[in-house]
């Protein structure tokens, strides 16, 4: 009877002890697991707060930086497309009215790079006709000239200097004329070429205007600080030539026989050494910082004449306004691109004709291109 009563308080002790121990471990798990959820709660609350400040000061430079986008594309006529392709470009040190001129600028270049691939792109894959296919090499070589403008723009350090704002607008804007003369040379092309050419440039056009637009907005502002103009004139026929013209050339313009000047003699009637002037300006140095003088005599010249872009510095004489003639006949009704219209192209850097000594004129004879109308016409120029 004893040994069961042992054995009864036996088991009760252990049942008891077994009980504490189960509490114990009951809270230590419990503490363990409010440790942990306190470590969770604080690290939470911690990665809030810090997401919070970095959201702020990134909402911070994001606003400052489409505050400063949006100024300069306001004055823009394409203000979405100007907004959304700047817009990735953010850069929170750089938001001066001059950082955001030369990214205008740079991304048109981009996208006019993407526009000359397409051309090569359409050259190869289209089955073209005569004009198509001449079309597509001039439209080539308007991009690339658009290009080398916007080029051009960038190599610029001082946008505000006198002597090169009235450089920058001539060349946005001759950036914006080449894409749009490319356009016009496609309206006699295959329609499925005319299209692919049009959209390509649907971008490219937008940038370049609101590149232009931007820096128009830019020289406005510094304009309230009363910075002059770029080119400034005298009330002395003598003293108005830009500043980038060099005293040897402003002598030259003014000289009363620029034949002894002369590097290169044009006569039809073989006094000179060549008879055509684009004969003469294929002996023309490339590239020359020098320069070139061509002195043409007297005399109609029928063709049309191309300064190429690697013809630099060449000033070119007559005999007399109305003596020394150039006129070309070229017309889109033949077949021709208009651009290749143009009696006289020219595309190399300092090129100076003198006006007072030389006339360009087309050729009007009108009886290839003039409707049947029945009305007398008069040729002339």
């Amino acid at each position: 009877m004893a040994w069961f009563r042992s054995y009864g308080r036996a088991d009760d002790s252990m049942a008891a002890l077994q009980a504490r121990r189960a509490t114990r471990r009951r809270m230590a798990v419990i503490g363990v697991s409010a440790l942990i959820l306190i470590a969770v709660v604080v690290a939470a609350t911690v990665s809030a707060v810090s997401r919070r400040s970095d959201e702020r000061g990134s909402d911070d430079t994001g606003n400052t930086f489409s505050s400063s986008i949006k100024a300069a594309c306001d004055a823009t006529l394409y203000q979405e497309q100007c907004v959304r392709s700047l817009g990735p470009l953010a850069n929170g040190s750089t938001l001066d009215p001059g950082k955001i001129f030369l990214l205008a600028v740079q991304i048109t270049i981009d996208e006019l790079s993407k526009v000359s691939a397409a051309l090569d792109s359409v050259a190869l894959n289209e089955s073209l006709d005569s004009y198509t296919a001449v079309a597509l090499t001039e439209c080539k070589d308007l991009v690339g000239f658009a290009i080398g403008h916007l080029n051009d723009t960038l190599s610029v350090t001082n946008f505000t200097a006198k002597d090169t704002v009235d450089d920058l607008k001539t060349w946005l804007s001759a950036a914006i004329t080449d894409q749009y003369t490319c356009i016009e040379d496609m309206e006699g092309a295959l329609p499925a070429v005319k299209t692919a050419v049009v959209e390509s440039l649907a971008n490219s056009t937008k940038f370049a205007s609101n590149a232009l637009a931007i820096f128009n907005e830019f020289t406005n502002f510094f304009s309230r600080f009363k910075l002059r103009r770029l080119m400034s004139f005298s009330n002395d026929d003598r003293d108005a030539f830009p500043a980038w013209l060099s005293s040897k050339d402003r002598k030259l313009l003014w000289s009363t026989d620029e034949r002894k000047d002369a590097d290169i003699v044009v006569a039809k009637d073989s006094s000179g050494k060549y008879k055509t002037i684009t004969a003469a300006l294929a002996a023309v140095p490339k590239q020359s910082r020098k320069g070139t003088v061509i002195y043409v005599k007297k005399g109609v010249y029928k063709e049309n004449v191309k300064v190429d872009k690697t013809l630099w510095n060449v000033m070119m004489v007559g005999g007399s306004k109305k003596a020394t003639i150039i006129t070309g006949s070229r017309n889109v009704v033949d077949g021709t691109p208009t651009f290749q219209t143009a009696t006289l192209a020219v595309f190399g850097k300092g090129f100076i004709p003198r006006d007072r000594k030389l006339t360009i004129a087309p050729f009007v004879g009108g009886n290839s291109w003039l409707p049947k109308t029945g009305v007398p016409f008069t040729p002339g120029m």
